[in-house]
């Protein structure tokens, strides 16, 4: 078996605890220790990395590539339990290593919620996965692929607005303009206002042209086309 480990774990090597919590000089340097078939690593990359593992020499070394700043690649030594471990790692390691890079820095004292978060971030790692593996969406990094997700969950969303003064609305069409009564076709129709608001049947010729209803005009205090368009209130026609 082969695998990371920490250095604040019960039985590491005392003669290992300040190089793998302050790192080694160079990068390549590497430190190991043995007891048994059991062998204990430090190597400098980036940070110093800790191996365990009991399926490799301590005496060999390999190589590996690493890029540099400038964007040139370099090859530097390291342990042979460090080169099967790069080799043959699983995807939980390569999962937290994407999820480590970017992910919701929330903290919080109530466990649910960490879980909560942390499977909200795997659930993006997974996806970020199968989007490379099985589509054919160029997606470079991690974090072109959160920033596209983002753009996509987040869409034409907009917070809503605070409530204020409603809007000034214009008067119904009925009030605005000069209506004047003209006869309609030769055969009576049922007047509108008379059927929706006084709830009786009389007929007439008189037309309405802007309203498009048919209205009771006989010039009298209760004329239904006057009484019509000086009405404040819900109406069928505005």
């Amino acid at each position: 078996s082969c695998g990371t480990l920490r250095a604040n774990r019960r039985g590491f090597p005392d003669a290992l605890r300040v190089p793998a919590k302050k790192g080694l000089r160079d990068r390549g340097d590497s430190k190991t220790y043995q007891r048994g078939n059991l062998t204990v690593s430090v190597w400098q990359d980036n940070r110093p990395v800790v191996v365990i593992a009991t399926n490799s020499d301590p005496t060999t070394t390999e190589t590996v590539t690493r890029k540099k700043r400038d964007g040139t690649n370099a090859t530097y030594p390291c342990p042979a339990s460090v080169a099967l471990y790069n080799r043959y790692m699983g995807g939980v390691d390569q999962n937290d290593q994407l999820r480590g890079y970017y992910h919701v820095r929330l903290k919080c004292r109530k466990y649910y919620k960490y879980i909560f978060w942390f499977l909200f971030d795997v659930a993006i790692t997974n996806s970020y996965i199968l989007c490379r593996s099985y589509t054919d969406l160029r997606i470079d990094s991690m974090k072109d692929f959160r920033t596209c997700l983002a753009k996509q969950l987040i869409g034409e969303y907009s917070s809503r607005k605070r409530p204020g003064r409603p809007p000034m609305l214009p008067p119904p069409r009925r009030f605005c303009q000069s209506h004047f009564p003209m006869r309609g076709a030769e055969k009576a129709h049922r007047c509108h206002y008379c059927h929706n608001y006084r709830h009786e049947r009389h007929a007439t010729v008189w037309y309405c042209q802007d309203c498009h209803v048919f209205l009771c005009h006989t010039g009298r205090a209760n004329d239904c086309f006057l009484e019509f368009h000086t009405r404040h209130g819900p109406t069928d026609s505005s």
